[in-house]
C-alpha cells in the first residue's frame, strides 16, 4: 500500500495488527466494516492492538468511470 494512502491512522502506532480498508463509504459494507473497526481500535479492556486506516475509493461512476457499476 503506497505511503500517501496511509494518512490518519486510528489506534496506538506501535499495534502489532494493521488494517487497511479500501472502500466507499456509499457501500454498505464499506460502512459496516469501517464502524467494528473504529470500535476495535478502542479496546476497552486495555490498549488496543489494532490499527485502523480507511482509504477512500469511491464507486459511483460518477466520481470513478472505471468501475462497473
Amino acid at each position: 500500500m503506497p505511503d500517501r494512502y496511509k494518512r490518519r491512522w486510528l489506534g496506538p502506532a506501535n499495534a502489532t495488527i494493521e488494517v487497511v480498508v479500501v472502500g466507499d463509504y456509499e457501500e454498505q459494507g464499506s460502512a459496516e466494516v469501517d464502524g467494528l473497526l473504529r470500535l476495535f481500535t478502542k479496546e476497552t479492556t486495555g490498549v488496543p492492538n489494532i490499527r485502523y486506516n480507511f482509504v477512500h475509493f469511491p464507486v459511483n461512476q460518477a466520481c470513478n468511470p472505471v468501475v462497473p457499476f
